[in-house]
């Protein structure tokens, strides 16, 4: 409550109302163009400053920067996450384009630079294999699914769904290989990995799951 009443008596002021204002009473900040205004409280005698950061929005800078892999990884993984798959897949395909001929920001080491680049590819290819299985070309999702754990090795989903790609291709020994993967890896798709490599296993073994631990084996190998 003490809090609350110093935000109400405080006065407001920004070094910079073109970049951003602040309300007196209230506090609140509203952004006008890109920089870095500081914003300064000033209550009961005492004063506190802060600096507030205004960054462009994203797609004026994918409009300007349109090879920019930061921006298109984050379309890609933004509209992948709220299921929007046909603007996933446009930025994929963009990230895909732009990957080859990105060049390493100085600030970057040589390693750091290669993991936000197979990190793009993942998600690039995940998103891809993803839509095919979707729309049931299962072919075009496993050579996608495959391109994506083979950039980042502990995608759970991608093997779920390599799973589920190759089972419909009827290829069950690959289809149990990601099943065990996906289960290891214990995220959101775990349970129903175990289920279908159980049933999998035990539909060519008399409905016995004796010896699945070898397909276990394997993939941990794998995932190492």
């Amino acid at each position: 409550m003490a809090s609350s009443r110093l935000t109400s008596a405080a006065t407001w002021t920004s070094s910079d109302e073109a970049i951003a204002t602040v309300t007196t009473p209230g506090g609140v900040v509203t952004a006008r163009a890109v920089g870095q205004p500081t914003i300064t409280a000033t209550a009961e005698g005492k004063t506190a400053t802060a600096m507030v950061t205004v960054t462009p929005p994203t797609l004026t800078v994918l409009a300007q920067d349109p090879d920019n892999i930061d921006i298109l990884i984050e379309m890609t993984q933004r509209y992948a996450a709220s299921q929007n798959l046909p603007q996933a897949l446009k930025y994929a395909k963009m990230c895909l384009n732009a990957l080859p001929t990105a060049k390493k920001p100085a600030e970057l080491d040589a390693q750091a630079w290669k993991n936000k680049v197979d990190a793009g590819y993942a998600v690039a290819y995940g998103v891809i294999g993803n839509n095919a299985y979707q729309n049931r070309n299962y072919a075009e999702a496993v050579k996608n699914l495959n391109s994506a754990v083979r950039y980042y090795k502990n995608m759970e989903q991608a093997y779920y769904f390599l799973g589920n790609a190759y089972w419909q291709l009827n290829q069950l020994e690959p289809a149990m290989l990601n099943f065990a993967k996906a289960y290891l890896l214990r995220g959101s798709t775990s349970a129903a990995a175990k289920k279908y490599l159980d049933q999998l296993w035990s539909s060519g073994h008399r409905g016995s799951l004796a010896g699945v631990e070898r397909v276990l084996d394997r993939a941990r190998q794998d995932l190492k």
